[in-house]
């Protein structure tokens, strides 16, 4: 749940599966056409995330990496070859917990269904497969079984383009969010510190207080395979994680909340060094079989 100023502005859109929504309090005498030509602009950001990241999309950029990047480099847009640049860099400090390369697993246990451009398999090739050319803006795989899933990754990275399009507008106050389970702040409403967001997972925990960060929240819950695992899948074994876990952590974009939220959840004890990333520790964050 998320507590915001009962006059803000919102403006939702459907993309990736779920409704994204920006809270958009008043900023001084901005006129609220201003504000909302701001936050359709923010949701276009939104909705071509979704055309190029989506696995059901024959005519996707993923589509089309997951079909030819083992044959040849495939030319990536900025965006994307950023977004995959950091999913490898959390690949390799989670030690492989995280690992976008799990599609052919995923659609194995009957998690993608019908259109997916990643074939079935019962092997992950390991993100050590990609190989991104940061000066040609390309990517290829050297292993066949190599094919990508962006789940755990794509509404961050959304939530982050998103609300850098409202900066290039000069909106300063804001709250994003893709299905409540990833929640990006900019600066809360006037009068207020911070924006505050209660963990649906945690009831009788105090709101989380969030300003100029990211919060997200990675469960087994949720969406389930034909024989009722969850849908968060250890890379390393194949095994789905307990539909009765979670994990909530805090991190400076909603890219690294998302992916390290997922990785958490995977292996809540991974070392995370000087990384910016806060798991947030509290006995209400406690499930019960």
């Amino acid at each position: 749940m998320i507590t915001a100023h009962p006059t803000a502005l919102r403006l939702a859109v459907m993309a990736m599966g779920t409704r994204f929504e920006l809270v958009l309090p008043s900023e001084g005498d901005r006129s609220t056409a201003d504000l909302r030509a701001a936050g359709e602009a923010a949701l276009l950001e939104i909705e071509e995330a979704d055309k190029r990241l989506s696995l059901f999309r024959a005519d996707s950029l993923l589509s089309l990496v997951n079909r030819r990047a083992f044959a040849r480099p495939v030319g990536l847009d900025g965006e994307t070859l950023e977004l995959l640049t950091l999913a490898l860099g959390v690949y390799s400090k989670s030690r492989g917990v995280f690992d976008i390369t799990v599609a052919p697993l995923m659609g194995a246990r009957g998690l993608h269904g019908a259109g997916s451009s990643a074939a079935p398999g019962r092997r992950v090739a390991g993100s050590g497969a990609i190989i991104l050319d940061q000066r040609a803006g390309s990517v290829r795989f050297t292993d066949p079984a190599c094919a990508l899933d962006l789940g755990a990754i794509a509404k961050g990275h959304a939530l982050d383009l998103a609300a850098r399009s409202l900066g290039e507008e000069g909106v300063q106050r804001a709250l994003l969010h893709g299905g409540t389970s990833t929640v990006l702040a900019l600066a809360p409403p006037e009068g207020q510190d911070a924006w505050r967001i209660s963990l649906a997972q945690a009831p009788d925990a105090a709101p989380v207080e969030l300003c100029q960060g990211a919060l997200s929240v990675s469960s087994g819950a949720g969406r389930l395979a034909p024989d009722g695992s969850g849908h968060v899948l250890d890379p390393r074994t194949g095994q789905a994680v307990a539909t009765d876990a979670f994990s909530a952590v805090l991190a400076p974009s909603a890219t690294l909340a998302d992916a390290w939220s997922t990785a958490l959840l995977v292996e809540p004890d991974l070392d995370l060094g000087s990384s910016p990333i806060s798991p947030i520790q509290t006995t209400a964050l406690t499930t019960t079989t």
